[in-house]
């Protein structure tokens, strides 16, 4: 049989029988971590997380000087493992110092309280159109309610929105403003009667607010990965384990698929919008108003007249 060496020097001669190379080198790295002392099997998985895309370029820069290339791997894996465990110590320091007493005092902080603290924040957050004073004396259909938001839209092309239409269009505007441009923003504004520079401020803080929660996806994205990665490692080897290894690899594929499913079941809880929640506080109204809006504004949108309207008036903003 072909040592490492002797495939990698054919492989560049011939070009083939790269994947076969590639899987090995994975098999190589995955099981480096084990070898050493205090590191487990997600650290392998993390280690081949991240070194698998170098893997195709260090068997076409390799060249034998005297080394094989195993050693050569195992040195460039060495300094790997090493920023591994710098994340350990500094991840094992972070839980340590959290679980202190009075850390989160110290965090937060206490030097601004009372007034002063209330005057800061009221000076930096940007205060929507004052509501209008809502005084009906019976109950109107809900194209027709006044706004809570004080939108006053003009008339456009001999036909505008209804004080309750534009609100409407508003939320929904917000519910998809990650993916829209400045442009949109003033189109938007000029329909529902409001200020570009106010709509832009909501937009910003909504997508300040949905920052909050990159870490935790780009935790949970890591967690899928490093199990995907030992799941593939894991079915590898049931496909040539005999014995007793072979009920053993089948239990440790069943936790590996089990934390890959909670992974992914994390992923999908985390909102990719803006939530109903996020826009009322935004707005400064209450998440009821949002959710009753937003569900007419859907029902009104399905409606192919009112699709047609809406890109007229959108069009002539």
């Amino acid at each position: 049989m072909k040592t490492l060496d002797e495939r990698i020097r054919s492989y560049q001669k011939t070009g083939q029988g790269l994947t076969q190379l590639v899987r090995s080198i994975s098999e190589l790295v995955y099981t480096y971590p084990k070898e050493h002392r205090g590191f487990s099997d997600e650290d392998g998985a993390e280690l081949l997380l991240s070194f698998y895309p170098r893997i195709r370029r260090l068997i076409n820069r390799y060249k034998p000087t005297g080394s094989s290339f195993e050693a050569y791997l195992r040195t460039t894996l060495r300094w790997q493992l090493r920023s591994i465990a710098r994340g350990h110590a500094a991840r094992t320091l972070r839980d340590r110092v959290a679980s202190s007493p009075g850390v989160t005092e110290e965090i937060c902080g206490e030097a601004q309280s009372g007034d002063e603290f209330t005057d800061s924040v009221e000076s930096t957050t940007p205060r929507p159109p004052r509501p209008r004073a809502r005084t009906v004396s019976k109950r109107r259909r809900a194209a027709h309610r006044p706004s809570v938001l004080g939108l006053n839209p003009p008339a456009m092309a001999g036909e505008g929105l209804t004080p309750g239409e534009a609100q409407r269009l508003l939320l929904m505007f917000l519910k998809s403003s990650d993916s829209l441009s400045e442009e949109h923003v003033i189109r938007i504004a000029e329909v529902v009667g409001c200020e570009p520079e106010w709509l832009e401020q909501c937009r910003e803080r909504l997508a300040e607010s949905a920052h909050r929660y990159a870490p935790r996806e780009q935790k949970f994205r890591s967690q899928r990965d490093r199990a995907w990665f030992a799941m593939r490692y894991a079915d590898e080897r049931l496909t040539e384990a005999v014995g007793e290894e072979r009920p053993a690899l089948i239990e440790k594929r069943e936790r590996l698929h089990d934390r890959y499913c909670r992974a992914v079941s994390g992923l999908k809880r985390i909102a990719h919008a803006p939530t109903h929640a996020q826009i009322a506080d935004v707005l400064g109204v209450q998440k009821g108003t949002i959710d009753s809006s937003v569900f007419t504004a859907k029902r009104e949108l399905s409606n192919p007249a009112y699709q047609q309207r809406l890109a007229t008036l959108l069009s002539d903003a």
